[in-house]
């Protein structure tokens, strides 16, 4: 696929906008988006000449950054870096969502929780900061949860949230957002061979791997403790077994529960671990013309994505693990994608089929 023509690619297109003031004279920008990331974000290099300018651009500051008149990212600048010898004089500045917060502060509360909702938590975490979360997911009640003074509220939120299977990621605007994969659709599709308007991916690559995968996985449970009946012989109970048939040595994984759950709790356990193992033996990765999809909408992570790629034997719906969209005066507007199965990234996701790896021995001789 031929690139389209870089001077379409304005770099005055990205805006920083803080408070009233707009900046727009960027030589290179960049935007990382992540699925289970707390914060976005953007990085931007001053373009020559522009030095005296950017140097008005202060940390802390509040920022909305823009692309095309949508918003990207909305949160602080927090880094200013300036390089310069007797030739040069060049300044880097970053910024990330609001949600940055989540990840450099410590919770300042109650470090025990019992019988909570997981809503309930995570909003009063993030009260105090100002960040609004939005649900997307059904909420679920917190047993007991037992964390650390000084534990940042990104430690508690991500506890919290794969006690219930579902993954976090922030929006545009610097909400947080909590959800699971049944309410991301389709945003797109990624295709090679070419169809009848091209291929639109640049740069495709795939890799699968079987060092994490298994004949079988086994899971155990903590039985829950009777007067004077603590020995370790009887700390454990229940096995629930899953096997992998696609594995043919002997290579056992035993996994103990996270809480106390009878046998068919410990063999639904067992078979998420065989599809997350599954899954995650194999890692996509594609790049791509423009910030946009098909629709009109900003790549966004935690979408998913129809891929039908037939040089890496893909023909499935995947995942998007994180995004990158960078734009330069060389390289043009592109994205660059991490892309999985989705039982890689919530274990209790319930796919249609088993994950079938192409290149995966079978067994007969070749």
């Amino acid at each position: 696929m031929i690139r389209e023509n870089l001077a379409s690619f304005d770099t005055t297109n990205i805006i920083v906008k803080i408070g009233a003031t707009k900046y727009s004279f960027w030589k290179s920008a960049s935007i990382h988006i992540g699925m289970g990331e707390f914060c976005r974000e953007a990085t931007f290099d001053v373009s020559d000449g522009n030095e005296s300018n950017a140097a008005q651009i202060l940390m802390d500051s509040p920022c909305t950054v823009i692309c095309d008149g949508l918003t990207v990212v909305t949160g602080y600048i927090d880094d200013v870096g300036v390089n310069y010898d007797s030739k040069s004089h060049s300044i880097t500045i970053k910024a990330r969502s609001k949600t940055c917060d989540l990840v450099d502060c410590s919770y300042i509360g109650d470090t025990q929780f019992n019988q909570e909702s997981a809503r309930g938590i995570i909003n009063r975490i993030c009260a105090p900061f100002g960040i609004r979360v939005i649900w997307k997911c059904t909420d679920w009640q917190i047993g007991e949860l037992n964390t650390n003074v000084g534990d940042t509220c990104a430690a508690i939120i991500s506890e919290i949230c794969k006690r219930g299977g579902v993954f976090y990621t922030d929006d545009e605007y610097g909400n947080l957002i909590i959800t699971d994969l049944t309410s991301t659709p389709s945003q797109a599709t990624l295709f090679n061979p070419p169809k009848d308007t091209g291929s639109n991916i640049l740069v495709g690559s795939v890799h699968y791997s079987s060092r994490d995968r298994f004949s079988e996985y086994r899971v155990v449970s903590q039985a829950t403790a009777q007067m004077g009946d603590e020995t370790a012989d009887n700390a454990y109970t229940h096995d629930g077994v899953v096997r992998d048939h696609g594995v043919r040595r002997y290579r056992p994984k035993l996994v103990i529960a996270e809480t106390s759950q009878d046998s068919a709790a410990d063999t639904n356990t067992a078979e998420q671990e065989y599809m997350a193992s599954t899954a995650a033996a194999a890692d996509f990765g594609y790049t791509t013309n423009g910030w946009k999809t098909q629709y009109g909408r900003i790549w966004y992570a935690g979408a998913f994505v129809n891929v039908e790629d037939s040089m890496a034997h893909c023909m499935t719906k995947l995942v998007v693990k994180s995004c990158d969209l960078t734009i330069s005066g060389t390289g043009g507007r592109i994205t660059t994608f991490k892309l999985a199965y989705p039982n890689a990234m919530i274990k209790n996701y319930v796919p249609r089929t088993r994950v079938r790896d192409p290149w995966y021995y079978s067994g007969k001789e070749i």
